[in-house]
């Protein structure tokens, strides 16, 4: 079992190549995909429901859908704003005007910033380097979710056989003390050979206990990782056979590879939203060009007028 534990690592990404580009997916799960089947677990449904259920796997996914949400913002710069005011007032006591008490007021603006020497494509590269460093820690946060379940699976697996295991030294020794008391009985073993072997027996008796436990926290772990409580009943399917020889894939791409690891992707694109935010502080310093109109109607006892006003606005920070 422990040989087949390795085996189950090594070959980990001959094996799950169909889980990985269809869970390691930047899109939140669909939640009819994440309840619990009523079949045995196999290994490809285990890490798709780890991946679907695990809570570092729901944050790491919230996380970018938040950060893709600030994204849409940093955009907002650059799209005009329009403003209505409409009112109405009554003037009252010496303020009041005879005949002009009653007031009605509308007023259309539109603003639009025209440029501002790079402080808006700083902020908004500001927020998209972020979000591709969620995404890239969002990756390895998926890879380590799927190394977990894989892990979990496979200790329950080795779990399992040695209890079996325990289980049938423990029948072979309960035969064994029953063959010494026949011995006993007609003279060919000593008093000595049965205790022995009642040692024997209480010690495999012994062992099977310790194996049930280690089941036991070997289920709970991998309820864990499916994000259930560590109580909740599971079932294991029957894994598939290792072969004799495996063909085992090739160490020198993952080792020519170290540039495109998610924490290395992540941490390079958090280097450039710090200096695309240290961008945006210097345009600060810069002036910024707006235009912006107007339009305003208003409505008294007296009458009505309108007018307006069209310009464009230079703001220089001193």
């Amino acid at each position: 079992m422990l040989k087949s534990l390795s085996l189950g690592v090594l070959l980990l990404g001959a094996t799950l190549p169909v889980v990985a580009a269809d869970t390691l997916s930047r899109e939140a799960p669909v939640p009819a995909a994440c309840a619990l089947p009523s079949t045995p677990l196999d290994l490809v449904t285990a890490v798709r429901l780890a991946l679907c259920r695990h809570p570092d796997a729901r944050t790491a996914w919230l996380n970018a859908e938040a950060q893709a949400a600030r994204v849409d913002s940093a955009r907002v710069p650059y799209r005009p704003t329009v403003d209505a005011t409409l009112g109405h007032t009554r003037a009252t006591g010496d303020s009041a005007t005879p005949g002009r008490e009653d007031r009605t007021s509308a007023d259309l603006s539109l603003g639009w910033l025209l440029y501002d020497f790079g402080a808006r494509a700083a902020g908004k590269a500001q927020a998209e380097r972020t979000l591709e460093a969620l995404r890239a820690s969002q990756d390895a946060t998926l890879q380590g979710v799927l190394q977990q379940t894989v892990e979990a699976w496979y200790l329950w697996q080795a779990a399992d056989a040695a209890l079996l295991a325990a289980r049938e030294s423990e029948a072979a020794a309960a035969e064994t003390l029953r063959a010494a008391g026949v011995r006993q009985r007609v003279g060919v073993a000593t008093k000595e050979d049965v205790l022995q072997s009642q040692t024997a027996l209480s010690q495999a008796r012994l062992s099977v206990l310790s194996r049930e436990g280690e089941q036991q926290v070997a289920r709970g772990r991998m309820a864990v990782v499916l994000g259930l409580p560590a109580g909740t009943p599971l079932a294991l399917a029957e894994p598939a056979p290792f072969p004799e020889n495996p063909a085992l894939p090739p160490l020198e791409p993952f080792l020519t590879l170290v540039d495109q690891r998610p924490d290395v992707v992540a941490q390079r694109q958090r280097v450039a939203a710090s200096e695309a935010s240290l961008d945006q502080a210097r345009a600060t310093y810069r002036p910024d060009l707006r235009l912006s109109a107007s339009q305003t109607w208003t409505l008294d006892d007296g009458g009505d007028a309108d007018g307006g006003s069209i310009g464009l606005r230079l703001n220089v920070p001193l």
